[in-house]
């Protein structure tokens, strides 16, 4: 043991006085030197020692050829690497995932402990503290002390710090600093010192100074402590490649060959060697995410700045188009506003003339009430007239049959009988003349046309004290249709002595009455042969006060057009062929129930 320990002390002490000089070189040739950029960390010199075993097999594989190593800080390797003053680079995943977005390295070969699987299961944190009999979780420990090797080593701190993160503890769950003199046994004494310490190494620093006698793992226990799954070491954290051999995108891929298969035979049996890189740094990648590291510090930010330098020119058309649709707008809602203020004027005016309109229409009615009283008055003596001439008649008759001592009782019975019947029609044809102007609802029954026809004759007859014959032409089929029997009854009254007026003055009058049926209507004809009427004043004769003749009031045709209207039908007034003409009234018939 005693042996091995000066074996090691021996080779660090070569290796310190590597990193003295600032390069080491071998062999002298005519062709280029071969430069190598390792990262110089503090916390594994057990890596340091397999550089310098791989550095010496180069010298005797490639003699003699110079061999150039350089040993960088993290910021000076990469300044080194971007600039491309090295073909070949020894790194630890994290530098080579916070920069490999740049370049295009080829990864050759993975530094792979004897307790690791592969390359991908190299790098986890360990986070322990001095012996204790129970279990110890991160609230046991919050708030104490941690001494660590380095702040930017992979294992030793970064990799911690993505795991609390990962589980929502915040990264002050203690207070981490450098130990002085930055080696792990320092650290390991300074912890075995309290048990109010922390100490945080990279993954198998404990089992290599346990092989060494320096450490008793048993009097140290370790806080979440994992093993096995791929390294069978006491870890803490998840697990991560390693350290990396790789080379620049422009290195001669011969000299590639020559390095990469060097550095895979370049192994001692127990101890760290070379083997195959890792497969992938994605799981570098997400805590690089986690902890905003780079390439990710700042990630926002950055993605912004190049989005607007890539797409500056759209950014700036789609500001002009924001512009132009503001401004239209805002025109937009001052021509709005104008016209809002027109239109309130426009409605403000047009309820000033629909008040005048409103005032003007209550005159006009009051007027139209004066004239319609007028109007009633005329209508009711034009209807009146023919009941009450009837019943003038009747009782002169009876006046002269009674002078002349002709006066029988049944007589009198039969004329005093026919007077009440006509002031019987006289008094409804008051109250139809008042329905009429008030334009009221007027009782209608269902009858049979013919018979109401035929009941309108014989009272014309009995009311006339001669004229012409009238002629009948109707079917024997019953035609029912639902009116008001007084109503027709005065229209048809009316149009028969129009007839009468009209065949006055003619040598043989003609009169005809016609009842038809046409399709869904029935159609009363009255037909003369008097002196009819001109062509252009068939549309004139249904207005009211309008008569060919001066000693008559123009309204039986008005009442007769009024009436036909209010039972659903029409009046026309068609010229004969010949001469005189036929006055047509078109009533609805009574609809079926199967209908």
């Amino acid at each position: 043991m005693f042996f091995l320990k000066w074996c090691i002390c021996l080779v660090l002490a070569f290796v310190g006085t590597i990193r003295e000089v600032p390069a080491t070189v071998w062999g002298k040739t005519s062709e280029p030197a071969v430069r190598i950029a390792a990262l110089d960390v503090p916390d594994l010199e057990e890596i340091s020692s397999q550089q310098a075993i791989l550095l010496d097999r180069l010298r005797r594989d490639l003699h003699p050829r110079q061999i150039v190593l350089k040993y960088y800080s993290a910021d000076d390797l990469i300044r080194v690497v971007r600039q491309g003053g090295v073909e070949f680079v020894i790194a630890d995943a994290l530098f080579f995932a916070s920069i490999e977005h740049e370049l295009s390295f080829r990864y050759l070969a993975g530094l792979v402990y004897p307790e690791a699987v592969d390359a991908d299961h190299m790098t986890a944190s360990t986070v322990f503290v001095k012996r204790s009999a129970k279990r110890l979780s991160w609230d046991d420990i919050k708030g104490k002390k941690a001494w660590l090797l380095d702040a930017n080593s992979f294992g030793g701190w970064v990799a911690l710090r993505a795991y609390l993160g990962r589980r929502g503890l915040p990264q002050g769950v203690f207070d981490a600093q450098p130990v002085e003199g930055r080696d792990a046994w320092s650290l390991i004494k300074e912890v075995q010192r309290s048990d109010d310490v922390v100490g945080i190494l990279p993954a198998c620093s404990l089992e290599r100074l346990g092989e060494q006698g320096l450490v008793d793992l048993q009097a140290l226990t370790v806080i979440d402590e994992k093993k096995g799954a791929g390294l069978d070491c006491r870890r803490t954290t998840d697990m991560y490649p390693g350290w990396i051999l790789a080379s620049m995108p422009a290195t001669d891929i011969q000299l590639v060959r020559r390095i990469t298969s060097t550095a895979l035979i370049s192994n001692s049996t127990g101890e760290l060697q070379w083997s195959f890189p890792p497969s992938d740094l994605r799981k570098v990648h997400d805590v690089l995410l986690d902890l905003n590291l780079e390439p990710y510090a700042k990630n926002q930010e950055r993605f912004w700045q190049q989005f607007f330098d890539r797409f500056k020119w759209w950014i700036l058309l789609g500001v002009l188009i924001v512009i132009a649709l503001v401004f239209h707008s805002f025109i937009v809602a001052c021509l709005v506003r104008s016209r809002t203020r027109d239109l309130h004027n426009a409605m403000i005016e047009r309820q000033r003339m629909t008040e005048e309109m409103i005032q003007a229409r209550a005159r006009l009615q009051r007027m139209e009430k004066i004239q319609a009283v007028s109007l009633l008055s005329t209508i009711i003596a034009h209807e009146l007239k023919q009941p009450l001439g009837a019943i003038r008649n009747f009782s002169l008759g009876l006046m002269r049959r009674s002078e002349q001592n002709e006066l029988d009782p049944r007589t009198l019975q039969l004329v005093t009988n026919k007077i009440i019947d006509l002031t019987d029609n006289a008094s409804k044809i008051v109250t139809m003349v008042r329905s009429y102007a008030k334009s009221g609802q007027i009782e209608r029954t269902v009858e049979n046309l013919g018979d109401v026809v035929r009941t309108a004759l014989q009272t014309h007859a009995t009311t006339q004290e001669k004229g012409p014959a009238i002629s009948l032409v109707m079917p024997d089929e019953l035609i029912r249709i639902e009116i008001c029997v007084r109503e027709i009854e005065l229209s048809l009254l009316n149009l028969l002595k129009n007839a009468v007026e009209a065949t006055r003055e003619e040598p043989k009058p003609k009169i005809v009455v016609t009842v038809r049926r046409v399709e869904h209507h029935a159609i009363i004809s009255v037909t003369d042969n008097g002196k009819g009427i001109r062509a252009e004043s068939l549309e004139a004769v249904f207005k009211p006060l309008h008569s060919s003749n001066p000693a008559r009031l123009g309204l039986g045709l008005a009442i007769v057009q009024s009436v036909a209207e209010s039972h659903g039908g029409r009046i026309n007034a068609v010229p004969n062929a010949d001469k005189g003409v036929t006055m047509e009234m078109v009533l609805p018939l009574l609809k079926d129930k199967k209908e």
